[in-house]
């Protein structure tokens, strides 16, 4: 995972399986970030909180590790930035899914388009880019923030 080594990571979206396998990852990787695990459902963060207890992951790898309820959050964005400590995140990893367009209609590849221009690294910019993966009929659409 190309995370910038002792930087800070959001991961949104990310008390689900493929979130929490993305933190797995982070947590043991040679970068050692930051973390922070946003997400709308109190329910998996509360899940993902007893998996990986923010005390138990700081003693055994010292990594300050947040969970989040952005859905709670009056301004998401200010308030995902005043967990980093105002400078906002090196790296962030979307897991919020969508359902794509069509769907149930095959294509045979998967499109990229973005939908802004990214932002220069902690600029308070949001750019998001638009995955569709239609080639199975039960693939969904993704997309990917960058704060």
């Amino acid at each position: 995972m190309g995370i910038k080594e002792g930087g800070k990571l959001a991961i949104v979206a990310g008390a689900g399986p493929m979130g929490l396998g993305a933190l797995t990852y982070a947590l043991y990787c040679d970068r050692k970030p930051g973390l922070v695990v946003a997400d709308i459902n109190q329910d998996r963060l509360d899940r993902a909180g007893h998996l990986f207890p923010p005390a138990e992951i700081k003693a055994e790898t010292g990594i300050d590790l947040v969970f989040a309820n952005n859905g709670k959050m009056d301004d998401p964005v200010a308030g995902l930035r005043e967990i980093s400590g105002g400078t906002g995140f090196d790296d962030v990893l979307c897991y919020a899914p969508v359902a794509a367009k069509g769907f149930g209609a095959p294509r045979p590849s998967a499109t990229c388009s973005p939908t802004s221009t990214p932002s220069p690294r902690l600029n308070p910019s949001i750019a998001h880019l638009n995955v569709k993966f239609t080639e199975d009929p039960g693939h969904l659409a993704g997309v990917l923030l960058v704060i």
